[in-house]
C-alpha cells in the first residue's frame, strides 16, 4: 500500500480558477497507486509517496502542455490527527565501504537512526555495503542528488515509507 506523504500543486497560466484544468489533466493522468491526482480550484494536487514518482508525473504534464504550467515546489505531508506527526522512511543505501563513515555522518546530520549495516564481500558486490536507516521525509528532499555527489554516482538508494513520528517543535518549511 502506498502513502501519499509528498505533494506537488500543478497550475496552468493563465488561469484563475483553474478546476476545468485540473479536471482535464487529472482525467488525462487515468488512475494509479503511485500518484493520486486531486482537482481543485487552486488546481492539479499530485500526492505521491517519491521525488521520483512526482518528477515522472509532471515530466508527463509538460509534455502534454509544453510551456503552459506552474509547478509549485514540493512538500511533505504531515499527520494532524491525534497529534503532530512527520513521515518517516525506511532508507537502503548500497555504496562502496570506503564511503561508509561519509554516509554515516551524513545521515546523522539528517537525524537519522542508524538500523544496519550488512557488508556485502560476495562474488557480486566485493567491497559494498548496505546501509540501512530511519529518516525523516523532511530531510531527504533532493538526497538523491546529494547521494550521487557525495559517492561519484557509485551508490544506490532505495527508500519507502515506514511510519509517522510524533514531530516536536512545529513542522519547516514546505510543509503541508
Amino acid at each position: 500500500m502506498s502513502v501519499h506523504v509528498l505533494e506537488q500543486l500543478v497550475r496552468k497560466r493563465g488561469l484563475d480558477i483553474q478546476t476545468s484544468f485540473a479536471a482535464e489533466a487529472a482525467k488525462q493522468l487515468g488512475p494509479g497507486p503511485a500518484v493520486v491526482p486531486e482537482t481543485s480550484a487552486r488546481g492539479l494536487r499530485l500526492l505521491a509517496e517519491t521525488e521520483r514518482q512526482l518528477a515522472e508525473t509532471v515530466a508527463t504534464l509538460r509534455r502534454r502542455y509544453p510551456d503552459m504550467l506552474d509547478v509549485g515546489e514540493l512538500r511533505v505531508r504531515y499527520r494532524d490527527d491525534p497529534e503532530p506527526a512527520e513521515p518517516i522512511m525506511c532508507v537502503v543505501i548500497d555504496a562502496r565501504h570506503s564511503y561508509l563513515a561519509l554516509l554515516r555522518a551524513n545521515l546523522l546530520q539528517r537525524r537519522a537512526v542508524l538500523r544496519d549495516c550488512e557488508v556485502r564481500d560476495g562474488a557480486a558486490a566485493p567491497g559494498r555495503v548496505l546501509l540501512c536507516a530511519l529518516v525523516p521525509l523532511s530531510e531527504l528532499l533532493g538526497y538523491d542528488v546529494e547521494l550521487a555527489f557525495l559517492c561519484g554516482g557509485d551508490a544506490s538508494l532505495d527508500m519507502r515509507f515506514s511510519h509517522y513520528a510524533p514531530l516536536h517543535g512545529g513542522g519547516p518549511d514546505g510543509a503541508a
